[in-house]
């Protein structure tokens, strides 16, 4: 991730070094994430990271690293609870019935109007809070997060008399909404074109108006009541700019940076609670999938197309939240998907993986290719939840445990035969496929150097030499491979792996494959180096090195 950070971002390497230092203290996971939040979420990054990198150097002698580090991330914590608290609401006749006028008397999100009432999107109170004044502890920390010309600016407008500067930090708001948008759990995106020096016809053209809602990391929840594309009902407008102007930018801004460490605070709080018990969930049993399965097996497959066609059509008219996606989750624990041309690859490795692997896969209800290059499968859900959507909770000693359950799967994977005329082919003897090769299918193969071939043809540097030469110099066995054993793709109970989905790449390929296929996406990441290095060790590292140089030489893959 260091790495990305320096090659991509406009700072550049100085700004990328705080990763490594907090990468580098002995910290838990959810403060790890915490100050990573900090630097690449505060409005001035490179003085966010000059400003970890100067305390931990000034307090060198006198307190560890963690130390440092904890106490940071401890006055981040303070900051956010003093920003956003919920200040009293004595507000002048005139500028409430201004608050209603403009907002229509309806939540500014919702539109609805039961309970709605006015709200603060930043408390003037820290008006009089020392410890935020230029001299207070907090102000530099602050300074940091929103940039001092931006602080100074936000406490100007707050200390601003008049009607028109208090109406740019309030809004109507619902109980439920306030709740959600005071604790953190999202931030309202103000287009910054929809204010001076820009002109209204500066603003680019769009259905929300340059006004929607974001899920503040990490743990990106929104409320059910908030629609599912994250839209506010109708864009907000107002009656009157000059005499009821809308909430302001800067403000709505400043709530979204400095309401991050809020979810910091409820993470520690569900970590030291333990898991919850989750009902079992209503689902087919084996009896009832095989009878599925053979009533499926009667129908054409043009009418079972059609079928899966209409389900599909009636899953986002009932459930809009799965507009979009190619997977459609149905009751009775059914998933259907709609894949690629390697649907059929997908639907054979499901039966194998039913057949050899202990750990919960999949199972196979029905397959059916459309054309050459789409199909649907219909199969079961896996229980549990996936590692990257609750990975903001997971302790250092968990992702561990995950890993080394990660390593029984591999090995469960590596034990299933290669029954084609091939060493290196999909589950059919066919060409192998892979995300890796942006939907190309290469081979099948004989040879692992046949393989390693194809790997480097687009790839400029010498093949004798390291760290090219690693994928021709050492032995290579082939195995059975996933391909894709993102954290996505990981599914955890209770803090141990207890499934694994998408199988649509799954095929016989070299035995470093697995790891750094996943590795792929993450780079130095510190919690994909935890749970990868524990499921592999250093065993690949190598020919991670080889896959890396890959990846900065061939433009085409990036």
């Amino acid at each position: 991730m260091e790495e990305a950070l320096a090659r991509h971002d406009r700072f550049g390497e100085d700004f990328s070094k705080v990763f490594t230092i907090i990468n580098s203290a002995e910290i838990p996971a959810v403060e790890n994430s915490a100050l990573y939040l900090f630097v690449g979420t505060s409005r001035a990054p490179d003085e966010a990271s000059k400003y970890v990198r100067d305390r931990v150097a000034q307090n060198a002698q006198s307190s560890t690293l963690e130390d440092t580090l904890y106490s940071i991330h401890e006055e981040l914590k303070v900051l956010s609870k003093k920003m956003t608290r919920e200040d009293p609401m004595n507000l002048d006749p005139d500028i409430e019935a201004a608050i209603y006028e403009r907002d229509g008397g309806r939540c500014f999100i919702t539109g609805r109007t039961a309970g709605v009432r006015p709200m603060y999107i930043i408390p003037p109170s820290i008006l009089e809070d020392k410890d935020l004044q230029p001299e207070g502890y907090l102000r530099p920390l602050l300074e940091v997060a929103l940039t001092k010309e931006s602080t100074e600016q936000m406490f100007s407008l707050l200390g601003s008399p008049g009607r028109e500067n208090a109406l740019k930090n309030l809004m109507l708001m619902e109980p439920s909404i306030r709740h959600s948008f005071r604790h953190g759990y999202f931030e309202i995106i103000k287009s910054p074109y929809l204010e001076p020096p820009y002109l209204p016809t500066d603003a680019p053209k769009s259905r929300n108006g340059g006004w929607w809602l974001q899920p503040i990391a990490p743990q990106a929840e929104m409320p059910q009541i908030i629609p599912y594309n994250n839209e506010l009902y109708k864009a907000p407008s107002t009656i009157n700019p000059s005499s009821h102007p809308l909430p302001a930018h800067l403000l709505l801004k400043t709530h979204g940076i400095v309401s991050h460490p809020l979810h910091t605070i409820r993470i520690e709080e569900q970590i030291k609670a333990g898991w919850p018990i989750e009902p079992e969930p209503k689902e087919l049993n084996w009896f009832g999938r095989r009878l599925l399965q053979n009533l499926l097996l009667v129908i054409p497959n043009f009418a079972r197309i059609r079928l899966y066609e209409f389900i599909y059509k009636v899953v986002e008219y009932w459930d809009p939240s799965q507009k979009g996606s190619h997977v459609k989750f149905l009751p009775l624990g059914l998933v259907l998907k709609k894949g690629r041309e390697n649907t059929e690859n997908e639907a054979n490795a499901l039966t194998l993986a039913e057949q050899y692997i202990l750990i919960s896969t999949p199972r196979l209800i029905d397959s059916v290719m459309i054309n050459k290059t789409s199909g649907f499968i219909l199969m079961t859900k896996v229980a549990g939840r996936s590692l990257s959507s609750i990975l903001h909770r997971i302790t250092w000693e968990e992702l561990e445990q995950i890993g080394k359950d990660l390593a029984n799967f591999v090995t469960e994977l590596r034990r299933i035969p290669n029954t084609s005329n091939y060493l290196i082919a999909d589950t059919q003897g066919g060409p192998v496929s892979d995300h890796r090769f942006f939907y190309q299918t290469w081979g099948p193969f004989k040879t692992v150097s046949g393989f390693t071939d194809r790997l480097l043809q687009d790839v400029k540097g010498a093949r004798d030499k390291p760290p090219l030469s690693f994928l021709y110099e050492k032995t290579h066995k082939v195995y059975f491979t996933h391909s894709d054993i993102h954290m996505t793709n990981l599914f955890v109970t209770r803090g141990r792996l207890s499934g694994v989905v998408d199988w649509e790449n799954a095929g016989f390929k070299p035995e470093y494959w697995e790891y750094i296929r996943a590795m792929w996406a993450y780079g130095a990441e510190k919690h994909a180096k935890c749970l990868y290095g524990s499921a592999f060790g250093d065993e690949y590292k190598e020919e991670y090195e080889a896959e890396r140089y890959i990846l900065r030489r061939c433009s085409w893959l990036l």
